[in-house]
């Protein structure tokens, strides 16, 4: 399907054309905000991904039925829509919600599993409460930290105060791996991740 007219109108007037947007051409498409509607005819869902079902004319890379999109060095799938780069995880939210929240977050931690039942509505915070054991953990448990003197530190963020609380201290790492655990659990609810 192409929206190219026999007038040779660029893709950014056909676009604003047909969505009836305002068209600048110094800015050509840029002042698109992406609706679903928008989305919903660019794009089809299946499986966590989005298929083109438009193209613009001058594309020779992109083909109708091609998976849009490439990977960050992050892990994320992002895809440009009108010149703007867009993360797809939000674009498939977008596209079965009918808006873009802030911040949208992967259930599962797994980054390009962009299946809508993957994918939940979230604060800056709780997207942070449903982060994995960092990278550089000494001790391997999330909120637990070796103290100088050999015992393990726990640390678990209240939400509702965004206060680390200090839940004591343990001798062993299978006392405050369960502390840890158990507070993680309660104060972060459906937001918890244990690693």
């Amino acid at each position: 399907m192409s929206i190219y007219s026999k007038q040779k109108k660029t893709f950014g007037q056909s676009m604003a054309e047909l969505f009836n947007v305002d068209y600048d051409e110094s800015t050509e498409i840029q002042k698109f905000e992406l609706t679903q509607e928008i989305v919903k005819y660019l794009f089809d869902y299946r499986d966590g991904n989005l298929y083109w079902k438009v193209v613009a004319p001058a594309t020779r890379i992109v083909k109708v039925g091609d998976i849009a999109g490439w990977n960050n060095p992050k892990g994320y799938r992002h895809v440009l829509i009108f010149g703007k780069d867009y993360s797809l995880h939000s674009v498939v939210f977008l596209w079965h919600h009918g808006y873009k929240p802030e911040f949208v977050d992967h259930i599962d931690n797994d980054r390009s599993n962009n299946k809508i039942e993957n994918l939940r509505e979230c604060t800056h915070h709780q997207n942070c409460l449903n982060r994995g054991i960092r990278p550089d953990s000494v001790t391997g448990v999330k909120c637990v930290k070796l103290t100088k003197y050999g015992t393990f530190l726990v640390r678990v963020t209240n939400p509702k105060t965004k206060v680390r609380e200090q839940l004591g201290t343990y001798k062993t790492i299978e006392e405050a791996k369960a502390v840890a655990e158990y507070y993680i659990k309660k104060y972060h609810g459906e937001f918890a991740n244990i690693g």
